[in-house]
């Protein structure tokens, strides 16, 4: 029985909070125990359940960006040996880029008309990406939904919209990249952690999921979906430790 657990099991609040900051990991065991406690009326161990939870979010964001920046790393490395990124092959926006770089001054010249057209090719491709969704034809929405980013890849709805398509064709690990990518421009935004903890239940990864549903719940408290999604989330866990469903 580690240090922590058995802080845990006496709901002392003060000595997870040391045991955290001195690095103790927070194991399964930890979040199924104390969430049986609370679930049975025991303030205590609802305040360490929430504090548990929240660490293990910060936690888990420090390892997000890990896998974020490693992805980034492979997309990266694929488009040197695709003879993509040299400077013969670069567009604009790479050699103004470089520009950039050296100190140069660059005048950027936006085309209203331009951009115009790339708005209305995007309402498009989103629509197109809709109509898909309705008729459950989630790898065309899919594609269409990368077509848009393509052309606005700081949208977080496409990407939030991206990650629903991925999870509903069963590839859990890149609605979970797409979730990462939507919670980073949108950090506020309770769907983003919604996305998130979706992809993470799907991959079975319940105490995560508890900690990123938790996290979305706070900011919108009021949110039904969150709330029932948080629920299931907690009972997954439960039953995945050989505990029993409620009825």
């Amino acid at each position: 029985m580690t240090p922590l657990f058995q802080a845990v099991n006496v709901s002392s609040l003060q000595c997870v909070k040391l045991l955290l900051e001195a690095g103790a990991v927070i194991n399964p065991d930890c979040i199924e125990t104390v969430s049986l406690d609370s679930a049975m009326g025991n303030d205590s161990s609802t305040e360490c359940l929430n504090f548990l939870l929240k660490a293990s979010a910060k936690r888990n964001a420090s390892n997000d960006a890990a896998v974020r920046a490693s992805a980034r790393g492979r997309v990266a490395g694929t488009a040197r040996r695709s003879g993509r990124g040299r400077g013969g092959d670069q567009g604009p926006r790479q050699q103004q880029e470089q520009h950039v770089a050296r100190g140069e001054e660059v005048e950027v010249k936006v085309n209203p008309k331009d951009e115009h057209a790339t708005k209305r090719e995007i309402a498009k491709l989103k629509s197109s990406a809709i109509k898909a969704i309705e008729s459950k034809d989630y790898f065309s929405a899919t594609m269409w939904y990368t077509k848009a980013i393509e052309h606005d890849p700081n949208d977080a709805t496409l990407f939030s919209n991206r990650s629903l398509c991925l999870l509903r064709m069963g590839d859990g690990q890149r609605a979970l990249l797409d979730a990462l990518d939507c919670r980073g421009m949108r950090p506020d935004w309770p769907k983003a952690y919604y996305r998130q903890g979706a992809a993470l239940m799907s991959l079975k990864d319940y105490t995560n999921a508890c900690a990123v549903l938790l996290d979305g719940f706070k900011l919108d408290p009021e949110n039904a979906e969150m709330e029932s999604a948080l629920r299931e989330a907690m009972e997954s866990l439960k039953i995945s430790k050989g505990g029993t469903k409620a009825t």
